[in-house]
């Protein structure tokens, strides 16, 4: 049974093959595999095939209209933000849930979807080719999961000690809370993180927000 259900498996990822060709995007990202491959584990498939499919998956979404249901953020919005605020604030548009992992979306004009070198993580870029929001897709069958983090324009970093503006360096502490023999004094690098938050509410009060100052 289990050979079986791993030859469907191997035949369900060939066929992604042609089905990409043909444009068939949508078709394959909804197909059930879990249903069509109970039993089929991790210890079936070649480790080369795993990430196959997980490559496969990146590719995919890149060529997609879906973005995950799931929001993730290492920041606490005041007030709350949930992802469809941020999607309306933004101009996207949630067409339907495609899935139980994705939206159908639609973009605004210009954005897209873009890979990294790390076949799990995609960047939303938007019009002048910033990244709005990192995207987690891992679609192998056995762990299949998504979430979509949105990104602020500005941001701090309490261990270069500085303030950034996407990627441009604004703002920098007058210390290092690196030691001369390299390592870092985690004390400082506190303090470094205080006064970097204080500077970025004083002159962008909402830069928490994932939505603002980027027009």
């Amino acid at each position: 049974m289990v050979e079986t259900d791993l030859t469907k498996a191997r035949l369900f990822y060939n066929r992604i093959l042609i089905d990409e060709r043909n444009g068939l995007l949508m078709d394959i990202l909804k197909a059930s595999v879990k249903t069509e491959i109970k039993t089929t584990t991790t210890k079936n498939l070649e480790s080369s095939e795993i990430e196959m499919i997980e490559a496969f998956g990146q590719r995919l979404l890149k060529s997609s209209s879906l973005l995950p249901i799931v929001w993730t953020t290492r920041l606490v919005y005041k007030p709350p933000i949930t992802m469809l605020d941020w999607c309306e604030k933004v101009g996207i548009e949630i067409v339907k849930e495609f899935d139980d992992l994705f939206y159908e979306v639609k973009l605004p004009e210009g954005w897209k979807i873009e890979s990294t070198e790390n076949p799990f993580w995609s960047h939303l870029l938007d019009d002048k080719e910033r990244v709005r929001a990192a995207i987690f897709y891992k679609a192998s069958f056995h762990d299949r999961k998504a979430h979509i983090s949105a990104i602020t324009r500005y941001h701090y970093d309490p261990y270069d000690a500085v303030v950034r503006d996407v990627d441009t360096i604004i703002y920098k502490c007058d210390f290092s809370p690196f030691k001369p023999d390299g390592s870092l004094d985690f004390d400082l690098a506190d303090k470094a993180g205080v006064i970097l938050q204080d500077w970025l509410f004083k002159h962008y009060p909402d830069w928490k927000d994932p939505s603002a100052y980027w027009d």
